[in-house]
Formats: C-alpha cells, structure tokens, sequence
C-alpha cells in the first residue's frame, strides 16, 4: 500500500512538472509575461475523528512563491503557482497515557505546486477551486510527554495533497499590481503516526487558513 501511495505520489510530481514545463512556452510568446510574486502567512491545525486533538495554540507558518495567472474565457482563469511552504501545528491529544498532557509540536517545508480555477464573482473579486500538491522537504516533529521531548522518526508521506477554496480580490489601484488571497486548506492525507510512547490515536487530516499577498510583474 505504502508502494501504491508513493507511486501516485510522483506520478503527481511528473505531471505538474510537465505542466510548468510546457505552459512557459506559450506564455513567452505572449505580449505580456506577467507573473505574481507573493507572500503569505498560513495557522494549521490537525484534527481527528474522535476529537482527541485539541486545545490548539495556532502557530504561524509562512510561505513564499511565484505563480502565473492564464485566461480561459471572460472571467474565468487559470493560476498555476510554485512556492516554498513552512506549515506548523501544536495540539494538546487526549489519550489514556500515565504522562499527562501530551502535546504534538508540528513543524515542516514543503516545495509545493498548485493549479486554481478562479471565477470573476464581482468587481475584481474571484472565487478560487484549487488542487494543491507538496514534496516534503523537511520535518519536525516533537511529541512532548512527561515534561521530556519525545522526538519520533514517523513513517511521513513524502507527499501532501490539499483541496483549497477562496477569495481573491485585485486591489483597485490605478495599477491595480495588489491581489490579495484568503484560502481554506483541506487536507486530503490521512496520517497514522507513531511514537516511542506508542500510537497516536485515529487517522488525522491536516486542515488550515493562508492569507497571501501578491504583487505582479509585467514583463513586455
């Protein structure tokens, strides 16, 4: 099963790989080549069936990148993005344990590639439908207990898979170069994690709210 996973995993990678690769060759040859830098800050939490993480403290990750923005048809468009992402997470786990409280200290980087469908809704404001992919590039994660730091080499999915929905709205400036994005993260991986404690209880899923601001480039 794990081979499986894997497998899609870079069948994944190799597809938007070789979207990246081809939809520059349009663009170029365009008038205009106008990429989006943009910046954002990203709060995660991780949650279960049974609601045995909580108490959640809400640290900040971050993320930079660039994307491309593609138009189909009037008011509607296609945004393909390549960026840098710090995602982290801490939640108190309620389980039968002779060390209370335990907490999960959550840190890790990812390099992640997405693709959204942005609908013009009103005035410059697009809903964004997205799907969102990452090639874990490090991890931290502390599962502290009995006042000591539990620290566990888990058996963590290379890959991440979310489905993101949001808003974005082109700031009305005379140039109007701002975007602004807030996005709603829905993490499609289940992870089973493990410890020198034992098992965590239940699959978990990671969800999370980004806010981003892009600034655009024009290029002629």
């Amino acid at each position: 099963m794990k081979k499986i996973t894997k497998n899609i995993g870079k069948r994944f990678c190799i597809i938007i790989f070789t979207i990246i690769m081809i939809l520059p060759k349009d663009i170029f040859c365009s008038q205009k080549f106008s990429p989006t830098i943009k910046f954002g800050v990203n709060s995660n939490i991780i949650t279960d069936p049974k609601n045995c993480y909580n108490d959640y403290s809400y640290p900040l990750g971050f993320s930079f990148g660039v994307s491309i923005d593609k138009k189909i048809v009037n008011k509607l468009f296609i945004s393909n993005s390549i960026y840098f992402n710090n995602k982290k997470a801490k939640s108190h786990i309620d389980i039968l344990s002779g060390c209370s409280p335990i907490i999960l200290d959550y840190n890790s980087q990812y390099i992640r590639f997405s693709s959204e469908i942005g609908i013009n809704i009103y005035n410059n404001l697009n809903l964004l439908l997205g799907y969102d992919i990452g090639r874990l590039i490090n991890l931290k994660m502390l599962i502290k207990a009995c006042g000591e730091d539990k620290f566990k080499p888990i058996d963590h999915s290379k890959y991440d898979n979310i489905l993101s929905i949001g808003i974005r709205k082109d700031l009305d400036m005379k140039t109007q170069k701002f975007i602004v994005e807030l996005k709603y993260l829905y993490g499609l991986n289940k992870y089973d994690y493990h410890s020198n404690i034992g098992r965590l209880p239940y699959n978990s899923r990671h969800h999370g709210l980004e806010l981003k601001v892009g600034y655009k480039l024009n290029f002629k």
